[in-house]
């Protein structure tokens, strides 16, 4: 994997909460293989399908609802947690 592959992943993850899809680490230039290796060392872990937290098994708030959107597809999130995004209301 070359330094610009894995600096654009990680400034993804970053911007994402610790959350990559499958189809996001293809298009960055991982293979098949380079997922499988970084799953079977513990460095993604599995969260929905074709959904992975990198580094770590547990993300927060944030980063569940990113694993909640990846998974879904084309979608936007709404109503509460929406607003607890934007902070006018407080997360449960």
């Amino acid at each position: 994997m070359t330094p610009a592959i894995m600096t654009a992943a990680w400034k993804l993850t970053a911007e994402q909460h610790g959350a990559l899809s499958r189809r996001q680490l293809l298009g960055l230039g991982f293979t098949d293989e380079a997922i499988r290796h970084r799953l079977r060392t513990a460095r993604l872990f599995r969260r929905a399908h074709g959904v992975y937290a990198v580094g770590r098994p547990d993300l927060s708030w944030h980063g569940e609802v990113m694993v909640a959107v990846l998974a879904a597809g084309d979608v936007v999130v709404s109503h509460h947690t929406a607003a607890c995004l934007w902070g006018l209301v407080k997360t449960r």
